[in-house]
């Protein structure tokens, strides 16, 4: 097993949140970004989680860095685990998330 390969904990992640476990899912996306610093889409899962979990200070960190890091590629590029997803339409979805947290502050 290569046990230094993000993309493997961020797997670990995706899997974990889907099984109803977002604090194994949040660790597996820490020890990914861990790994590489750079790796924008764990950037913006681990972000998007703590997001729904409430924990919007660390979220719009970990967003943020996600934002950053993809203005780096062509708009129509897929980082890598962007599953199809586009840099420019990864960066709408963070925007988007941002300011609903502003909408969730008022209600």
């Amino acid at each position: 097993c290569d046990t230094l390969n993000p993309q493997l904990y961020y797997l670990q992640g995706v899997i974990a949140e889907e099984m109803g476990k977002p604090g194994d899912a949040a660790a597996a996306l820490q020890r990914a970004l861990y790994i590489d610093q750079e790796f924008a889409v764990g950037h913006f899962a681990l972000g998007h989680l703590l997001h729904r979990q409430g924990n919007y200070a660390k979220a719009e960190k970990h967003l943020a860095k996600a934002r950053s890091l993809l203005q780096g590629y062509g708009r129509d590029e897929i980082p890598p685990e962007g599953e199809g997803i586009n840099a420019a339409r990864l960066i709408e979805l963070i925007d988007a998330i941002l300011s609903s947290k502003g909408r969730e502050d008022k209600e």
